[in-house]
């Protein structure tokens, strides 16, 4: 998850080289969006693989799931 995460990072420096000034606001709104999934996403990174196993599924439904979609 943390490769995963680094990957993205740079693939975001890419994309904005290429993107015009116009595309900033769009940008920065991923940025945002990306930087709340990933604070959402932090506590799982540190538990150990019983918490994993016992508290993924309730962590889920209240962490990740309730996430509106602005799509």
């Amino acid at each position: 998850m943390l490769a995963r995460r680094s990957a993205i990072r740079q693939q975001l420096v890419l994309l904005e080289q290429r993107l015009g000034v116009g595309d900033a606001a769009t940008l920065s709104q991923l940025r945002s969006e990306l930087r709340a999934y990933w604070v959402s996403m932090d506590p799982i990174l540190s538990w150990s693989p019983h918490e994993k196993a016992a508290l993924s599924q309730v962590f889920l439904r209240r962490q990740v799931l309730p996430r509106p979609n602005k799509t």
